[in-house]
């Protein structure tokens, strides 16, 4: 076998399963965090968020936030149908869609976490 038809045939499929690997295993070190993270979410629903003064302690409003997931939802939802799926395949296509983007941004989040802690001063 040449270079190529290895990288194709072998390397490439352990190259994505690694990767899958490495975000399932980070998904499952993020479970108490995102568990906690849905509970501040639903604290600040409930009883309003507290102003503060300081830049860095303010967050997006969780309303901003749900009215951005909505979109996007809406979007994805408009590009599978212009695809021609049925309703079934469009929800189906819509949901994990929704719950691989949480979990990815779980994921991504931890991991620039750690690059920055890592990071040297220059």
């Amino acid at each position: 076998m040449t270079a190529a038809q290895i990288f194709r045939g072998y390397v490439r499929f352990v190259g994505v399963g690694a990767i899958a690997t490495a975000g399932i295993f980070g998904v499952l070190k993020s479970l108490r965090i995102i568990a906690g993270s849905f509970g501040v979410a639903m604290h600040a629903f409930r009883r309003g968020e507290a102003v503060s003064s300081e830049r860095t302690d303010r967050d997006v409003s969780l309303i901003a936030i749900l009215i951005g997931v909505v979109v996007s939802a809406l979007g994805v939802a408009i590009m599978l149908a212009s695809l021609n799926g049925s309703p079934l395949v469009i929800a189906i296509g819509v949901a994990l869609t929704l719950l691989f983007a949480f979990f990815f941004a779980s994921v991504a989040a931890s991991a620039i976490a750690t690059t920055a802690r890592n990071r040297s001063p220059a």
